[in-house]
Formats: C-alpha cells, structure tokens, sequence
C-alpha cells in the first residue's frame, strides 16, 4: 500500500510539473545524450523485445518524500531550477542501434495485466502484453557544477500496479560515465 501511495504521488508530482514545464531553449548536450544512452542500454540490455521509449522528458521533480538526502548528499546540483521547469524531444538517432521505439506518452496506450487478469486472460499472457505496451520515460538532468555528477529519475509504467522506477546518480570517472553505487529511492509496483 506505500508503494502505491509512493507511486501516485510521485506521478501526480510529475504531472503538476508537465503542465508548468515549457519546451527547452537549447537542445541536448552530446553529454545529456551519452548519459540517457548509457541508461537505456542498461534497462534495455539485449532483450528481444522493443521497448517504447517516452520521445520527451520530463522536468526532474524532487519530492519532499523521495528523501533524496542521503542520495545526493554532498552533490550540488547547479541546473536543478532549469531542470524542474523544462523538458526535451528526443531525436530519432537516439534509438538508432537501440531495441527502442521513441513514442507520443500522450497518445500511448497501456496494456494493464490486471485488467485483462480480470477479463480472463492468463497472468503470464497479462504479465507479457503489460510488458511489450509498457512505457519507459526519463527525467531531464541535473548537473553538479564540475559535471562529475549527474541524476535524473526513470519510470517504466505498464499499468497501475506494473512498472518500476527511482532516481539514478552518474558519476564521471577518468572521463567515463558510471552508475554510482548510492542508495536512491526506488519504487515497483
């Protein structure tokens, strides 16, 4: 049940800030890009299935019971206003070599396993449709001032009780991009 709450006021946080957020001035830093590309083909991986990718982002929200503390602690992030109020469209050359299909979030349809566990469907063919409709989306980034650092949330949603997400920090080491081992808050539905 806090999982859910967890949930619902995580997307009711995200959703406040899309109706304030405006379409950034400036496009993706090839640094933006590398990062969200080392993320996706992590979540992705060599599955053999396409995954539909949100083609924009969403401002980064940070709510008061994410308790992101103690997983950015220490880091300053410099953009984080900028990163709260704007988003960005995705080019299609982001899904170039990549088992992902960019899509219109708004016009997205999900395939809920609970609903079709309900009409009658089997959990595993519930479970598998929910997976292959699911949505995968990315928050904009905030930076450090150094650039060493770089956090920003995902969310993969395939129905009301079906996704899982969290917040994720990088970390820049001999010039590589490398997931940090912090503790961030995480939630699966």
């Amino acid at each position: 049940m806090i999982c859910v709450i967890s949930l619902l006021v995580g997307i009711s946080g995200t959703a406040a800030n899309k109706s304030k957020s405006t379409l950034s001035k400036t496009p993706l830093t090839p640094e933006e890009l590398e990062l969200y590309g080392i993320f996706i083909d992590s979540f992705v991986g060599k599955g053999e299935g396409v995954v539909n990718f949100s083609e924009r982002t969403s401002p980064l929200a940070f709510v008061d019971s994410d308790n992101e503390g103690s997983c950015i602690a220490g880091i300053n992030l410099k953009n984080l206003p900028e990163a709260g109020q704007t988003f960005h469209m995705f080019d299609a050359s982001l899904a170039d070599g990549r088992a992902i299909r960019l899509v219109d979030p708004s016009k997205h349809k999900l395939k809920d396993p609970g609903k079709a566990i309900k009409k009658g469907d089997s959990v595993g063919d519930a479970v598998a449709a929910g997976f292959q409709a699911g949505l995968l989306s990315v928050s904009e980034i905030a930076f450090d001032e150094g650039h060493r650092f770089a956090v920003f949330k995902f969310s993969f949603i395939c129905g009301s009780l079906c996704g899982r997400g969290g917040t994720l920090v990088f970390e820049k080491i001999d010039g590589t991009w490398k997931k940090s081992n912090r503790r961030c808050p995480s939630w699966i539905a």
